[in-house]
């Protein structure tokens, strides 16, 4: 089951930091999946962008985290969750966001499966997406920025933890640098010599839990609740709110 993190307790009540999530550049949060709902197939936006999701075989309050349900994706249930719509295509930027995402895997064993595992993916094409994942490398994980063919990866220290891990990457074209965060911390070096970003994302690869709708290189464990910006937020706001 699922567990508060150690060392966040300045968080308190589950409520206080939703609450931070939505003060934290309120016109700029474009998606807020708590991910806590106990039944149905839609994953609500509390962002107030209405950008709502659909569950797709996911195991609903499987865990707790802040002191409300989590869900559990399993790899053989296909278990996925599509966050795509129009709105959030409109709402998107692929030169400045930031997306959070608190991870925990279902077992030591998937760390070193040599299987490529995605908790978090808005897709473009090819050469322009953002991605977090587990790597086929043992005790490897990767967050993602790609754009215009230029990829900036950040490798994660936290790979191979069984506790729940924040997982936060930053890009931004305008100041030329991606960052990657874990725990509220900036994890490795600021990279920077970014392309530029081209196209609309595509229907079937903005995922939590999966590649695609497609799925393949599905997470295997819990996700927590994950909110998303068009802005790069700065270290100080990661921080408060992961």
């Amino acid at each position: 089951m699922g567990q508060f993190i150690p060392g966040f307790s300045a968080i308190g009540p589950r409520g206080s930091w939703v609450k931070r999530v939505l003060n934290t550049e309120s016109d700029n949060l474009i998606g807020f999946w708590l991910q806590d709902e106990t039944s149905g197939t839609t994953a609500e936006d509390s962002s107030g962008k209405g950008n709502d999701g659909t569950y797709s075989n996911v195991t609903l309050a499987d865990a707790t985290l802040l002191g409300r349900p989590v869900p559990l994706y399993v790899p053989g249930d296909s278990s996925y969750l599509n966050f795509y719509s129009v709105g959030f295509n409109s709402d998107f930027d692929g030169e400045e966001g930031t997306v959070i995402v608190p991870i925990r895997v279902s077992g030591a064993g998937v760390w070193t499966d040599e299987t490529q595992r995605t908790v978090f993916g808005a897709l473009a094409d090819s050469s322009n997406y953002v991605r977090l994942f587990k790597a086929i490398n043992d005790n490897q994980f990767i967050l993602r920025y790609m754009a215009g063919g230029t990829n900036k990866d950040i490798y994660s220290s936290g790979a191979g933890s069984l506790n729940w891990l924040w997982l936060a990457l930053t890009w931004s074209a305008s100041g030329d640098q991606v960052r990657g965060y874990l725990n509220g911390e900036q994890d490795g070096s600021t990279l920077s010599s970014l392309g530029s970003w081209s196209g609309s994302l595509n229907a079937g690869a903005c995922i939590i839990g999966a590649q695609s709708t497609t799925p393949s290189y599905l997470w295997d464990g819990w996700l927590g609740p994950i909110p998303m910006w068009s802005k790069a937020l700065t270290p100080s706001q990661v921080a408060y709110v992961s």
